[in-house]
């Protein structure tokens, strides 16, 4: 199948507009077309071990969930790994995508996939997801008392003006107009309506808000149907990761066998997605230790699980999700050497 409409089942499945604004995330390194992709190379992390593995395998693409290329590259040198890593990529013509935090946002990602370990739950977004475009033309609605309809004419002339309606206002005497501005076409149209003297007071502006999207943001929380204690939710949690051990910071006043009715989560690293969140237990990779102090201060046990434990068994449910997204056209294999770098012994 060819690069670019891999790159549109990619995207089609988590639009790369779901991630954070200080994410990098997308096709990051493209060889020259025509580029065919063959087999698909998933992996959590892209380190030189699990590259020379999807070398072996003859990998034409790689998915690094975590993007390799994150702060600024200013040279392709043997200096550093980051370096050697994307140079050796282009040198075997092998195209790096990374998808990151809009695997977290999107409805059936990360968080979703961690959440389903936790038992039977209603489980929303901890933060909404928000659409990049307003549902109509402009972010603001301009709404003003129009006796002789002459400025509402003048006004179909602006740019950045549109959508303009009339009404009979209660009064009969004047109509309410109505219409959408954009950021540039406001401050053009007040400058024509505060002339009048009869309209500038019967104007009134209304910010419109970004639609949002169903189902998708960062951190999920997860209202348990049956109340489990502190104790299984760990026992739980550890199965569901293929853990043998996680670490747990009991809440203040609570003990293993204190209810747990509600679950804040959050792949990877929880301190900012989960900071303040009201919730019985928190379950993330990792946090800063005044994070912990404050969640425990507060009631609330933090389970932690590392950094990458948390993210990487989603790499066998998205591999069986494209299995049928690539109709059988692309391999699609999960890294045997990726793994998360801290061990417990």
């Amino acid at each position: 199948m060819d690069l670019k409409n891999v790159v549109k089942k990619l995207n089609r499945f988590a639009p790369t507009t779901l991630a954070e604004d200080w994410d990098n995330v997308g096709l990051l390194v493209e060889p020259t077309p025509p580029h065919k992709v063959n087999t698909l190379f998933l992996t959590n992390d892209l380190t030189e071990e699990v590259l020379e593995e999807a070398v072996t395998k003859n990998a034409n693409m790689i998915l690094a969930y975590h993007p390799p290329i994150f702060s600024a590259l200013k040279r392709l040198t043997m200096r550093t790994e980051k370096e050697r890593i994307i140079v050796k990529a282009i040198e075997k013509r092998i195209a790096i995508y990374s998808p990151h935090t809009s695997y977290d946002a999107v409805d059936g990602g990360v968080n979703d996939w961690l959440a389903s370990g936790l038992g039977e739950a209603k489980v929303d977004p901890l933060h909404q997801t928000y659409s990049t475009c307003y549902p109509t033309p402009g972010g603001y609605k301009l709404e003003f008392l129009d006796c002789e309809q002459g400025l509402t004419h003048t006004l179909k002339s602006v740019p950045g003006v549109s959508d303009i309606m009339l009404s009979v206002n209660d009064n009969m005497v004047r109509m309410r107009a109505s219409m959408n501005c954009t950021t540039s076409g406001l401050p053009r149209a007040l400058e024509i309506l505060n002339k009048n003297e009869d309209v500038k007071g019967t104007i009134q502006i209304t910010q419109l808000m970004k639609p949002p999207i169903p189902h998708t943001g960062m951190g999920r929380l997860c209202t348990l149907k049956e109340p489990i204690n502190l104790k299984q939710s760990l026992e739980r949690v550890k199965k569901h990761l293929n853990l043998p051990h996680v670490q747990l910071a009991v809440g203040k006043e609570k003990s293993l066998d204190s209810p747990v009715k509600t679950i804040a989560v959050c792949a990877g690293s929880g301190s900012t997605v989960l900071r303040g969140s009201l919730a019985d237990l928190y379950v993330t990779g990792e946090m800063s230790h005044h994070e912990v102090l404050a969640a425990v201060a507060q009631g609330t046990s933090v389970i932690l699980c590392n950094h990458s434990n948390t993210e990487r068994g989603y790499l066998q449910v998205i591999r069986n999700k494209f299995d049928e997204q690539f109709e059988g056209k692309v391999k699609v294999i999960v890294s045997e050497v990726d793994e998360d770098p801290l061990k417990v012994f």
